[in-house]
């Protein structure tokens, strides 16, 4: 992908009259990030001078802007400020939608007691977005280091504070899988460990009809790391499927989710949307009418969006899309009923826990042949319980 096929074949609405002015056509910008506008660490060519289009003077936004990333590692305000210094303006955190953002949206969670998986910084993403009782799964390990028998090397001394640790120990009400962990085998350990005593983690109990509330974010089986890497990197996605597996086979339960988060989910762009809205309102703007969400061409899950979309909300309608090269727009009607939203929660699922189950397929056949292309095969199908 480049700024020049991003610049010709999107940016060429300016010939149209769609930059001229707010008041023609209102429309709003929903950009992908990686294979997109950077690749690892690198910003892909022409990219600033594409955005020099929709930035006025002093650097905003004249176009309603939001940054849509399947991103885990870091909290909203950080990858704003990424981003920002690699092209060279400012980027508002209220403009970046990452992978967890929509957690923020689970407020009955917000004061239970969490787990959260991911890399070193996992229990300041989940503070970030409003969860304030968190354990990260490193102390877990740290805790009941006699229950990770995966490497007997990394076993510690179970000293007195480890001991107390335990002791004071409140059961986990709810696990948010927020990125691939450090170490999978513990972590798998753990997080079954806590499934399976229902967050006593040490006390076996009778099995419950009802499972500990958990949350995955990023679904993505891989991921492309830097230009001088072309083999892609298993992600989240290939963690969360052996989290399954495991489950499955150990219980002979299907593992169900309270939510899955992040692209390809409804959640995400249905907020992204209300984020569009939002922005647009404190433009000054009318109601937008047109929402263009710009991926790369290989990313299948955004050609998917209308058909995620249409089937569980009906808010969006497909109207075209244009596929070039690596960059493909693609381009929704937005109704009414976005112009009812307020806030984010007006359109959060209710009763978290309860309300759906969320079982995620790999098609390894196609799993194989998207491996060279640059892309996941991972199938998310809704099932009401």
């Amino acid at each position: 992908m480049s700024g020049k096929i991003l610049k010709s074949h999107f940016f060429a609405g300016q010939k149209r009259g769609l930059l001229q002015g707010r008041d023609t056509n209102p429309f709003g910008i929903v950009l992908d990030i990686d294979g997109v506008l950077v690749r690892g660490r690198n910003l892909l060519p022409r990219v600033r001078e594409a955005f020099k289009l929709i930035l006025d003077e002093k650097g905003n936004f004249k176009i309603p802007t939001v940054f849509l990333t399947n991103g885990t590692n870091s909290t909203q305000k950080e990858k704003a400020e990424k981003l920002g210094e690699q092209l060279g303006f400012r980027i508002p955190p209220e403009n970046m939608l990452m992978a967890q953002s929509p957690l923020r949206m689970f407020q009955s969670l917000h004061d239970k007691q969490v787990l959260a998986v991911g890399q070193k910084n996992a229990k300041k993403i989940a503070n970030s977005v409003g969860f304030r009782k968190v354990t990260k799964i490193e102390q877990l390990t740290k805790w009941f280091s006699h229950l990770d028998c995966t490497d007997f090397s990394r076993k510690i001394d179970d000293s007195k504070e480890n001991a107390r640790a335990r002791a004071n120990f409140k059961p986990i009400e709810a696990i948010l899988l927020l990125g691939e962990p450090l170490k999978w085998e513990s972590s798998l350990q753990l997080i079954f460990d806590c499934l399976y005593t229902h967050g006593k983690m040490d006390s076996l109990c009778t099995i419950s009809k009802t499972q500990v509330p958990i949350i995955a974010c990023n679904v993505d089986l891989v991921w492309m790391a830097d230009v001088e890497s072309r083999i892609p990197r298993i992600g989240h996605g290939v963690f969360i499927h052996s989290l399954e597996t495991i489950y499955e086979k150990m219980t002979g339960k299907h593992l169900q989710y309270t939510a899955v988060l992040g692209k390809p989910t409804e959640i995400s762009y249905l907020q992204a949307a209300h984020k569009i809205q939002r922005i647009a309102k404190g433009m000054g703007m009318k109601d937008v009418k047109n929402m263009y969400v710009i991926g790369y061409a290989d990313d299948k899950s955004l050609l998917r969006t209308p058909e995620i979309l249409t089937r569980a909300a009906k808010r969006h309608t497909i109207r075209d899309e244009n596929v070039s090269g690596s960059v493909i727009v693609a381009k929704w009607l937005l109704n009414e009923n976005f112009n009812k939203f307020n806030n984010d929660n007006d359109y959060a699922p209710q009763n978290p826990g309860q309300h759906q189950s969320v079982f995620i397929h790999v098609n390894q056949k196609n799993m194989l042949s998207d491996a060279q292309s640059r892309q996941h095969s991972m199938e998310i199908s809704t099932q009401t319980t």
